[in-house]
């Protein structure tokens, strides 16, 4: 008889299949890549990250346990289940084979995202402390320092759901206060404490939507195939969510916010592609246009993989025909083009990265402070560059848009960790701060909330029907 006691509890007792496997492992492996092969078993998720790479469809597929020509391998059924072990030198026909590079970096994020997610966890405990970070970046506005979103991004595997709550809240009251805001005759210092309100709110969309992205694909994987319900004066359709939560945003059209939505976009990769293409095609007008070519951008400035393909998306070839015809619109593309291509950093000696991120920090200095052209390259960047071009006082949804500034702008803070985005406390009086009339100024962009989607007119009790089955209404659908 077995004893509870001598199983472990981090292991399921193997019967069939995973008992041959288990045999195989023991047989033709060493204690290292028994060890290796031993968690990929048990960690399933880190298996299925490693088969969505592969992408060709093969039933079966080879895991490398180990460096060299012919290394020992796992073969995975593309459900995740184990087949079998070959060990050193074994042949594995014409399998695909994922790469031990490849499955070294899929377990070093792994443990990285197991450490975020431990550290998170200790922070959670703390609830008081959590509810007051959440309310500083309520009320910080421009000036949530450096320190307070690293707290947030810490936070993030635990709390990303409720960073987007907290994100659609605050777009839902910005667009409701806006007409009110507009209609303000005076700006008396009495109505200050609500106008404060108003432009807090505002940054906090774009502080959140940015502290919700940071677990990257891993995060954004859940809108692959989602559907939201959307507010009534959307006739209960249902649409793209990442378009919803994460471009809708980008139409208040100031630079802090869009900037900051643009570099949670670009960590989304692949999974965001469709919807910034579905902005640049669907009713195409140049600000729509330009709204999904900065995503695409900032897309391919993170992820080199989808680099050539989405440079070649934004091109002048690929413009819709109603936008062809149009010399800005090609000349745009152009210069959009060579931006997503990194011909814009291509301003020191080819080969030093050194040099190049020196490069980038002088034009991330320069467009925070609006210089342009040649002038840009006498610029001479510090640590604090980007997060005064995180800064930066644009408008991208304004018909003469400087899409020279905007696009560099977009492409050097994809790239960026994102705290990078913002001042250390020290620093904090550098970033742009309220006043009346800048929070009227967003109230001017700010799109209207929509008309209310009004219920149909019932005809009267005694009236007839309006299905039309000749009845009085009372007698028929009233009834109901």
């Amino acid at each position: 008889m077995i004893d509870d006691d001598d199983w472990d509890d981090d292991e399921l007792p193997a019967t069939g299949h995973d008992l041959h496997f288990l045999e195989r492992v023991a047989e033709r492996v060493d204690y290292a890549e028994a060890d290796l092969v031993l968690r990929l078993y048990r960690d399933r998720a880190l298996v299925r990250a490693l088969l969505g790479e592969e992408r060709s469809g093969a039933e079966r597929v080879a895991i490398a346990l180990g460096e060299g020509p012919t290394p020992p391998h796992a073969i995975v059924e593309r459900g995740g289940a184990f087949v079998t072990c070959l060990g050193a030198g074994m042949a594995i026909g014409d399998r695909n084979v994922i790469p031990f590079p490849r499955v070294r970096m899929h377990m070093e994020r792994a443990d990285l995202l197991a450490e975020r997610m431990g550290r998170a966890t200790a922070l959670y405990r703390d609830r008081a402390g959590v509810r007051q970070i959440l309310e500083r970046c309520d009320a910080a506005g421009t000036r949530l320092p450096r320190e307070d979103f690293e707290q947030l991004v810490a936070l993030a595997p635990i709390l990303e759901a409720t960073y987007i709550n907290r994100a659609m809240k605050a777009l839902r009251s910005v667009r409701l206060a806006a007409p009110h805001v507009l209609r303000l005759k005076r700006l008396p210092s009495s109505i200050e404490p609500k106008l404060r309100r108003f432009w807090n709110r505002f940054h906090a969309i774009g502080n959140y939507l940015l502290a919700s992205s940071v677990r990257g694909k891993q995060f954004f994987e859940q809108w692959r195939n989602a559907t939201i319900e959307t507010p009534s004066r959307f006739a209960g359709r249902t649409i793209d969510p990442i378009g919803f939560i994460y471009f809708q945003p980008i139409f208040l059209g100031q630079g802090p916010v869009a900037l900051r939505v643009y570099a949670a976009i670009a960590r989304a990769g692949e999974v965001a592609i469709p919807t910034a293409k579905r902005f640049m095609t669907e009713s195409p007008t140049p600000v729509r246009w330009l709204v999904g070519a900065y995503a695409l951008i900032a897309i391919g400035r993170r992820h080199s993989k989808l680099r050539a393909e989405l440079t070649r998306a934004i091109g002048p070839a690929r413009l819709p025909p109603e936008l062809r015809q149009q010399a800005d619109a090609i000349d745009a593309a152009k210069y959009l083009q060579s931006v997503a291509d990194a011909i814009w950093s291509d301003t020191e000696e080819a080969g030093s990265e050194d040099k190049q991120a020196a490069a980038r920090r002088r034009l991330a200095e320069a467009g925070a402070r609006g210089a342009k052209g040649e002038a840009s390259l006498e610029l001479r960047g510090d640590e604090l560059s980007y997060a005064r071009l995180a800064m930066v006082d644009v408008n991208f949804i304004a018909v003469q848009q400087d899409v020279a500034r905007l696009g560099l702008a977009v492409a050097i803070l994809s790239e960026l960790p994102a705290e990078e985005l913002y001042f250390p406390s020290a620093s904090l009086h550098e970033a742009p701060d309220f006043t009346p009339e800048k929070a009227r100024e967003i109230a001017l962009i700010v799109p209207p909330p929509g008309e209310p989607v009004k219920a149909a007119a019932k005809p009267g009790r005694n009236e007839p029907c309006s299905c039309g089955s000749g009845k009085k209404f009372k007698r028929c659908c009233g009834l109901n």
